[in-house]
C-alpha cells in the first residue's frame, strides 16, 4: 500500500504556536525587511569587536574590563582578607595591583583603539601612575567608610570601586587614549 497525500479541504493546514513563532525568524517579513534580523549581530559585532570609535562603546567595554578587573580585585581581596588573615588595608593594595593589570591589558587591547603616546612604556607608566593615584584614593575611601563611617570593609570597597571607577576612566581616556 502506498502513501498518499491527504486531499486538502481548501483551508490552509492550521500551524502550531511553534511553528508560527520559528516562522518569524526565518522567513522575512514585509513590515521587517531581511536586513533587521541580523540587527542584533550587528551590534555584537560593534560593542565587542568592531573599533570602539565612539565613547559610549568605550565605556561599554570600559564597563566590562572594569567588571573583569573588580572580580580579580575582590577576589584576591576576600582571598588574602579571610583566607591569609592579611590585614585588610594590605590585603587591598595588593588586590587592587591584580585588579589593575588586568585593566591595563583590557584597555590596551581592547576598550582603547586610538592612544596618544606611542612608546609602550611611557603608556604603561602613565597608566600605572593613574592606578596609583586610584589606589591611594581606594585606600582613603576604604579607610574613611570602613573605620569612620563603621560600614563593614566590602561595603566601603563597594563605594571605593564607584568613586575609582570614574576617576580612572576619565583620566585614562583624557590622557592616556584617545
Amino acid at each position: 500500500m502506498s502513501w498518499k497525500r491527504p486531499r486538502s479541504s481548501g483551508r490552509p493546514k492550521r500551524s502550531s504556536r511553534y511553528e508560527e513563532a520559528f516562522r518569524v525568524f526565518t522567513v522575512p517579513h514585509k513590515k521587517y525587511p531581511p536586513r533587521c534580523l541580523c540587527h542584533g549581530r550587528v551590534m555584537i559585532d560593534r560593542l565587542f569587536k568592531s573599533p570602539s570609535g565612539s565613547i559610549s562603546v568605550q565605556i561599554f567595554r570600559y564597563i566590562i574590563a572594569g567588571a573583569a578587573a573588580c572580580a580579580v580585585d575582590y577576589g584576591a581581596l576576600v582571598a588574602l582578607t579571610q583566607g591569609f588573615r592579611i590585614y585588610y588595608l594590605a590585603s587591598a593594595a595588593i588586590a587592587f595591583i591584580l585588579g589593575a593589570l588586568i585593566s591595563y591589558v583590557l584597555s590596551a587591547a581592547w576598550v582603547f583603539d586610538e592612544r596618544a603616546l606611542k612608546n609602550r612604556g611611557l603608556e604603561a607608566s602613565i597608566f600605572f601612575s593613574i592606578g596609583i593615584t586610584g589606589l591611594f584614593l581606594n585606600h582613603f575611601c576604604i579607610l574613611f567608610f570602613t573605620e569612620s563611617v563603621k560600614l563593614y570593609y566590602l561595603a566601603s570597597k563597594f563605594i571605593s570601586t564607584i568613586v575609582v571607577f570614574a576617576m580612572n576612566f576619565s583620566a585614562r581616556k583624557y590622557i592616556l587614549f584617545r
